[in-house]
């Protein structure tokens, strides 16, 4: 039996000191992780998580650490892409934004002329986000755009055709109350 899971919480960088991140700790994964290592069918743990986020001591375990939504859609497909896997525990805390651009009003006002103030947003230039942003600015605009739904890549198609195989599992976790669910994928 091969398990995948995510723990831990992403962080989404605004410049190359700042972020936005999310609390969780992963210790839940990392508890699921010595679970599912002392059953005897386990034969790999592929456990995706963040810096943070503590690791389970096991010979089964393949630890892929990542920072943010872009790294764990790109260590999740990897995954898939080359293994078996018979369960997922996405117990992640993924962020639901992640940075566009960094701007100041000024810049956005220089773009309002003829626009509407969404396209002026849009069209004003970003600040440098590979470099540390001044700390002289008075005002800074963080225009936030969606990460992908990484919970999709279980599935093939909205219908919910699984990707990872007709008897596996998935189990994952939703922010804000007992909504969790733990749906066979078949």
């Amino acid at each position: 039996m091969n398990i995948l899971i995510s723990t831990g919480g992403t962080r989404e960088r605004i410049d190359s000191v700042r972020s936005i991140a999310n609390t969780a700790t992963g210790r839940l994964g990392s508890l699921v992780a010595g679970c599912f290592d002392k059953v005897p069918e386990t034969e790999r743990i592929f456990y995706v998580c963040t810096p943070n986020a503590p690791r389970p001591e096991s010979a089964r375990a393949e630890i892929t650490v990542i920072e943010d939504t872009a790294g764990l859609e790109k260590a999740v497909r990897e995954i898939l892409r080359h293994n078996r896997v018979d369960a997922v525990i996405h117990s992640m805390a993924v962020s639901d934004y992640r940075v566009r651009s960094v701007t100041t009003p000024a810049r956005i006002a220089e773009s309002a002329v003829n626009a509407s103030v969404i396209e002026a947003i849009d069209r004003a230039p970003s600040l440098e986000q590979d470099a540390k942003i001044r700390s002289g600015e008075n005002r800074l605009v963080i225009v936030l755009e969606p990460t992908p739904k990484i919970i999709s890549l279980f599935f093939i198609n909205p219908i919910h055709i699984p990707r990872v195989s007709d008897t596996s599992w998935l189990l994952a976790w939703l922010a804000g109350g007992p909504e969790a669910r733990g749906d066979r994928l078949s």
